[in-house]
């Protein structure tokens, strides 16, 4: 027993108190032997009754099964108790009352006692497993049993009569006695097992039950003193066992909660954060953060109405939403840049659906973001600053590209043009030979340079929405395979292989032919400038779903993974060695990509570097001008077309000339 716990019990106050009760339960029982045993076994009764009570209503909070068996085992001790108070000699309540029946109620409940408290300390350390109802069950059959059998079958009244009865009184007293002695040997063993003032309280009441089982069974008559002390014993047994269960299942489990209650309200007036709950019409709780965040005057109470005029409009809007919540309502959103008193603020506000005093409510959690939303703007200019360092740079190298594919073929026209001048002064006349590669060499790089600015023109048309497209209904297997059809000699011509295949007919779609054919040009230059000879080209057109779909394979350089994804970029050209050997303006392929888009399709590329790349280029089917007839576009023998070809063509002319 604790020692602390046996100091309080046998302090000089409560020795005293004892003393004047059993005082007053000792002259009670010399004046009227039947009221004081009707007293003592009535306030008996209620502390069983309240053990019960209070074992099924904490039995969520507790833990301890050996608590809630007690609770419910001595809820029914307190019914077979009660049979033995209303049977008792004098209180003719019954009308078959007997001192046998009296007798077998008062054995029945002292034997069940006895053995529920034994029982109990086996169930130490078990866990409950929801086993309440299988409890009530059993107890319940077993009382109903006992009270069938003695009061209204009678069986004990017929079989044990008034001699044996003292006798039969004394054996079931001896049995519970035992009993009792294992119980506290079992107790004892499995201390460390239980804390100190539960334990200490059920050791007590243990032991002033065997006090009370001895002094009871050498009673010879109702007012032998014995009997009195061992009544008044056995209440106090009660009262320990009932301090036992008021400790386990109420005391100890408010204390945890009210420590825990103690600890979440520190950290959360400790919080950082902002935290409010909201009831639907005022601010029922707040942390002392919120007050601090939205720069809240201290004389502005919780609850009252001029503590609105400090909270946010937007925030406002977030305590509203009460009324159209359900259950499972969560939410998080920023407020960015509101003002508070003046000061401008970004907060983050999760909100969460709470019960709070039995009513439902907002728990609101406000969280000062500014230096978030600082680092974030921080970032997005760096990022900004990035972006326009790097387009800046792509435009230098752009207007280097640009001057260095003007000053080229400018370089050769004036250079061919100062050997025409040269050699005419010279001979008087040109070879006839000679002045044809002469005009040849101007006329290529002149298409060199319509061919740049064409680009520049048609992709700002593009990007300002200017261009205007002359959209008509064409077959598209004819547009891609005459502009094949038209280039095939001359690629023929470098040692590449040119291949046209096609699954589909017919299928006529709506474009702009000439832009079309621009862009299967600009790929099909763009495969035999990065084709070695021996090479082969594939154009493929095949219908894929929804989509018409036109592949370009050539079995060239390849094109680096890291850069694949930019090479539809404007101003955007690849800056390998291999590559560097065919130097453009890096706008052809955005400007590809800008007309393909233009009729609702997309553009991909699938590229390996020694293996070769594949342009695919996909078109909506159904797209088509209404009531529009179906037009030709023979590339092949269209001499706009030829000179078409000429332009695209124009700097592989010249990087072989």
């Amino acid at each position: 027993m604790s020692s602390n716990l046996l100091k309080d019990e046998l302090s000089v106050k409560n020795l005293f108190l004892l003393l004047v009760f059993s005082s007053i339960m000792y002259f009670l029982s010399r004046m009227n032997h039947v009221f004081f045993h009707t007293l003592i076994e009535f306030i008996c009764i209620m502390i069983a009754f309240n053990m019960l009570i209070l074992s099924i209503n904490t039995y969520k909070l507790n833990s301890k099964f050996y608590i809630i068996f007690l609770g419910i085992a001595f809820g029914f001790i307190g019914i077979l108790d009660f049979l033995h108070m209303i049977t008792f000699e004098g209180v003719n309540i019954l009308p078959k009352e007997s001192i046998e029946m009296t007798m077998v109620f008062w054995v029945a409940y002292r034997l069940m006692e006895s053995i529920s408290i034994l029982i109990a300390c086996f169930l130490i350390n078990k866990k409950f497993n929801n086993k309440l109802k299988y409890i009530v069950i059993t107890y319940l059959a077993i009382t109903s049993l006992i009270i069938w059998s003695v009061y209204v079958m009678g069986i004990f009244s017929h079989t044990i009569d008034s001699k044996n009865l003292y006798s039969f009184r004394i054996g079931v007293e001896t049995i519970a006695i035992l009993i009792l002695f294992i119980s506290l040997i079992k107790l004892i063993k499995i201390k460390p097992l239980i804390d100190n003032t539960t334990y200490s309280y059920i050791k007590l009441s243990i032991i002033l039950t065997l006090i009370s089982e001895f002094l009871i069974i050498f009673y010879l008559g109702l007012y032998n003193t014995c009997f009195v002390l061992g009544n008044i014993f056995k209440l106090l047994s009660f009262y320990y066992l009932y301090k036992a269960i008021v400790q386990k299942g109420l005391k100890i489990p408010y204390t945890k909660l009210k420590k825990s209650e103690t600890k979440y309200r520190k950290l959360i007036e400790a919080s950082p954060d902002g935290i409010v709950i909201y009831n639907g019409r005022n601010i029922v709780y707040e942390n002392q953060s919120f007050r601090e965040i939205l720069r809240i005057p201290t004389d502005s109470y919780v609850g009252t109405s001029d503590i609105y005029k400090y909270v946010p409009t937007e925030l406002l809007e977030v305590f509203k939403k009460l009324d159209n919540l359900d259950d499972n309502y969560s939410d998080t959103v920023e407020l960015n840049k509101i003002l508070v008193n003046n000061v401008e603020l970004s907060i983050e506000v999760v909100t969460t659906l709470i019960e709070f005093d039995g009513e439902m409510a907002i728990l609101i959690i406000i969280r000062d973001i500014n230096e978030r939303v600082r680092a974030q703007e921080l970032e997005k200019n760096r990022q900004a600053l990035e972006q326009s360092k790097l387009y800046d740079k792509m435009k230098t190298e752009f207007i280097s590209n640009i001057a260095h594919d003007l000053r080229t073929p400018l370089n050769i026209i004036l250079g061919v043009s100062q050997l025409m001048n040269t050699n005419g002064q010279e001979y008087g006349s040109l070879d006839i030979s000679k002045l044809r590669k002469y005009i040849h060499m101007i006329k290529q790089n002149s298409y060199r340079l319509l061919k740049l600015i064409n680009n520049l023109i048609d992709m700002t048309k593009l990007e300002d929405r200017s261009l205007i497209m002359n959209y008509k209904n064409y077959n598209i297997i004819d547009v891609v395979e005459n502009v094949t059809l038209s280039v095939a000699s001359y690629v023929e011509s470098k040692g590449i292989e040119l291949t046209f295949d096609t699954s589909t007919e017919e299928r006529v779609i709506k474009c702009d032919a000439d832009l079309m054919e621009r862009v299967v040009l600009n790929l099909i230059s763009n495969a035999v400038k990065f084709t070695p000879k021996g090479g082969k080209i594939i154009l493929n057109i095949y219908e894929e779903v929804e989509d018409i779909v036109i592949t370009i394979e050539d079995t060239g350089i390849g094109i680096p993974k890291d850069v694949k994804d930019t090479i539809f970029n404007r101003f955007r050209q690849l800056d390998t060695p291999l590559h560097r050997q065919h130097l453009g303006s890096g706008i052809g392929l955005s400007l590809v990509k800008s007309i393909v888009e233009e009729h609702k399709g997309t553009i991909t590329v699938d590229s390996q570097v020694g293996v070769g790349s594949i342009f695919s280029i996909r078109l909506p089917m159904e797209n088509q001008v209404q009531s529009e007839a179906v037009f030709e576009e023979i590339a092949i023998t269209n001499n706009t077309n030829i000179e078409r070809i000429n332009i695209e063509f124009s700097d592989i002319y010249s990087n072989n000339n």
